[in-house]
């Protein structure tokens, strides 16, 4: 009984959300419109001609679920609100306003539609409408009487009768018009651009797109259409002139409110005159500028001098004008660099509260400087350092403190810094190199202290908009762990695979990273995004070893290798991130990922570095785990010691998230995740199992939850709040929790919600 009756509720909510209730006396509801292709031919491509059909049609009938329209349902109950409070919010945010048949006009549609056609090279297509009313609704059938397209036969271009007519005739092989195709207005404006774009980088500076049009004979009995490129009549000469860069001169301290008045320091370097004031040394701000004196103007060369100029990082805005001034000599053009400088210096303190999902909570303390310009050479000069200072609150770790320090120094210089010449890209997009020195200490209070040594020298550089690189042919680590307790030396002896871990090590490395991001790629309705990285460490030095020394690593029997009597890492790690962004409206998106790695210790280690091994759970994560609580494999996060998290070799998670918009910078999320971390083989103590590939599904862990994002652009703040409903160190039958779920017990709150507060997106 109860059931029918949650039926008749649904059924009756259902009904009373069509959308025809309510409406105005004499009104109906327009409920769509639909396409009917008529020919006395097989059309080629029947289903794209409907398709673009329905897309020019308007208006858009109200959206419907399940038969229903909640939508105009919500908008009717709350229209007569006022224009604030909770009902007009309703109103805006999640009501739409009916559609009438008095808002749908047939005649102007047809028309449009006609239009359409023809574009598409259907010129004699007809296109009929007919109304169909009922009580309170009403919906339109076109009827479209439609031929194949007409195809293009061949493309005519100007005679070699001027320059510019020799010069588009030289790009026709990267012609968008090819014989045998669909006639296609889209394309044709397509041509016109490309046409502008080649001409622009041969010189022809005042040139424009409008200057260009196709004449078409569509007389021909096999429907086919010959075009004809031509100039409009009465062009002026200069735009058909190609002009070359005269003079070039550049101002370093321009500002927007104008200087004139102010007497300036000039300075010629290699035939630029330079004018302000600038720190930055002439030569470097000339490695940017990519137009040169008595070169043809090049529009390519133009926008690889703002873009680079910008790139460096320096100024705040970069502008070019070019003037035509010399009459006595034609076709020359005065180019003049406007320079507005960023503040060379600038410092931020950050004051955090920090709260982890592991029950972790205390202050932190962020400090940065910047100098953009540190040594003359646009330089950039990174100084951060962070204090942090951690308590938990709750759980096995009450009371047990820790705090970190962490300064670093990073420099980064615009240009490919090496021991030898490199040429330096034609691109865009400015190489870098970066110098970074920094320490990590940790100190888990009467525990253990964590000592991290970094030194790295690397290039970033961008390959396109959607491809960056970053390649580290140096990066050494040193690895130090001092002052442990009783305890903690206890823990180390009962388990090789931490006391291996935690071992004094040097890691002399090289890596390497690729990312591919289409999400830089606006209006997409899928947005790929792929993150590929790897790790090599200790190989140079092993074989330095064998060749010199006729040494070999022995790490098993206590005999690795050293430098400085300190032994070294070696080891291979990959990861890979890939990423979907599914955008289903400007606002609402799912978000799919799949993230694995794996590392490899050999020769001269038996196990990964503490700081390389593999983590999982916490808040960009599986959310429903506290932080780094998963894993290896089955191991139930109950045994492990709060300050000595498990890490391990391997690692697989698979995320997906619907995000959608409630109000203004207030997102909502729901979301899923699911994965675990493992050893790779079976520690020695069986504490731990080795992984094994057929047991890979079974001990998945898996999560669900919801989020709330305040989104602010520049600054992002998350919480997620999760729970479990799969636990891989159950028994098989019970690893399934989701028939435990009990949101009314506490104690069923206190051990699975985990609320994840974080900044920034997860993935």
């Amino acid at each position: 009984m109860k059931a029918n009756s949650c039926l008749i509720l649904i059924i009756s909510f259902l009904a009373s959300c069509t959308g025809i209730r309510n409406l105005p006396k004499g009104e109906k509801l327009f409920t769509g419109a639909s396409v009917v292709i008529v020919s006395r031919e097989k059309l080629n491509d029947k289903s794209n001609v409907k398709s673009q059909v329905e897309d020019a049609i308007r208006p858009w009938p109200n959206a419907k679920f399940l038969g229903s329209r909640p939508k105009v349902w919500i908008y009717n109950i709350t229209k007569d609100s006022s224009t604030h409070g909770f009902k007009h919010w309703l109103n805006t945010k999640f009501g739409e306003p009916p559609v009438l048949m008095r808002d749908v006009k047939p005649e102007s549609t047809k028309e449009i539609i006609n239009s359409v056609l023809f574009n598409m090279g259907i010129f004699s297509g007809i296109t009929e409408s007919k109304t169909e009313e009922k009580e309170k609704t009403g919906k339109v059938i076109y009827t479209v009487h439609a031929h194949n397209a007409y195809t293009i036969k061949n493309i005519t271009y100007p005679a070699d009768t001027c320059e510019a007519c020799k010069a588009i005739a030289s790009t026709k092989d990267k012609s968008f018009l090819i014989p045998g195709k669909n006639y296609d207005l889209n394309a044709l404006r397509a041509e016109r651009k490309r046409i502008d774009d080649a001409l622009k980088n041969l010189g022809y500076f005042y040139f424009s797109s409008d200057y260009v049009l196709f004449k078409a004979d569509t007389s021909q009995a096999d429907r086919t259409v010959k075009l004809t490129l031509a100039f409009k009549e009465n062009v002026p000469p200069e735009n058909l002139l190609v002009y070359r860069i005269k003079n070039i001169s550049i101002e370093t301290d321009y500002t927007l409110n104008g200087n004139d008045t102010i007497v300036r320091d000039t300075s010629t370097t290699d035939g630029v005159l330079f004018t302000g004031s600038n720190s930055i040394r002439p030569k470097v701000i000339l490695r940017s500028v990519f137009l040169k004196e008595n070169e043809i103007y090049s529009r390519q060369n133009h926008n690889i001098t703002l873009s680079r100029l910008m790139g460096m990082g320096t100024f705040k805005f970069v502008k070019i004008n070019f003037y035509s001034t010399d009459t006595l000599h034609p076709g020359y053009l005065d180019a003049v660099i406007h320079l507005t400088p960023s503040p060379k210096k600038s410092v931020q303190v950050e004051l955090q509260a920090v709260s982890k999902s592991n029950n972790f909570f205390g202050p932190a303390i962020n400090g940065s400087y910047q100098n953009r310009n540190s040594l003359g050479g646009a330089e950039l000069l990174k100084v951060n350092a962070k204090v942090s200072l951690e308590t938990q609150l709750a759980g096995k770790g009450k009371n047990v403190f820790s705090y970190e320090v962490s300064p670093q120094v990073e420099l980064v210089i615009p240009r490919f810094f090496t021991p030898f010449r490199v040429r330096q890209p034609r691109s865009i997009y400015i190489p870098k190199t970066k110098f970074i020195v920094g320490l990590d200490f940790l100190s888990r209070v009467k525990f253990y202290n964590l000592t991290s040594l970094k030194f790295q020298y690397g290039y970033v550089w961008k390959e396109n908009i959607k491809i960056d690189h970053e390649l580290n042919p140096i990066t050494l680590n040193y690895f130090s762990v001092t002052k442990p307790s009783t305890e903690f030396e206890k823990l180390l002896t009962e388990n090789p695979f931490f006391k291996r871990s935690f071992e004094n090590q040097f890691i002399p490395g090289i890596s390497y990273s690729y990312t591919f991001n289409e999400q830089v790629i606006a209006g997409q309705k899928s947005q790929f995004f792929l993150h590929f990285s790897t790790d090599f460490a200790g190989n140079t030095l092993t074989t330095w070893h064998k060749i010199f020394y006729n040494q070999n690593p022995d790490p098993e029997h206590g005999h690795p290798l050293t430098i400085a009597g300190i032994p070294y890492s070696q080891f291979m790690r990959f990861t890979i991130d890939i990423r979907n962004y599914f955008n289903l409206t400007a606002k609402d998106k799912i978000v799919v990922r799949l993230y694995t790695g794996m590392g490899y210790p050999y020769g001269n280690s038996q196990t990964l570095p503490y700081i390389k091994q593999f983590f999982s759970g916490g808040p960009n994560s599986v959310r429903a785990f506290r932080i780094n609580s998963l894993g290896p494999g089955i191991q139930p996060d109950s045994i492990a010691n709060p300050l000595l998290r498990n890490g391990g070799d391997l690692k697989l998670e698979a995320n997906t998230e619907f995000r959608f918009d409630i109000f203004k910078i207030v997102k909502g999320a729901l979301f899923a995740d699911a994965g675990n971390m493992w050893i790779r083989v079976k520690d020695t103590s069986n504490i731990y199992s080795g992984f094994s590939s057929s047991k890979l599904i079974s001990q998945l862990a898996a999560g669900t939850g919801i989020g709330l994002r305040f989104d602010a652009s520049f600054f992002i703040l998350r919480f997620d709040l999760a729970f479990p409903i799969r636990k891989p160190w159950l028994d098989a039958s019970q690893r399934w929790v989701l028939n435990k779920i009990d949101m009314s017990s506490p104690s069923w709150r206190k051990e699975n919600l985990v609320l994840n507060i974080a900044i920034g997106y997860p993935f």
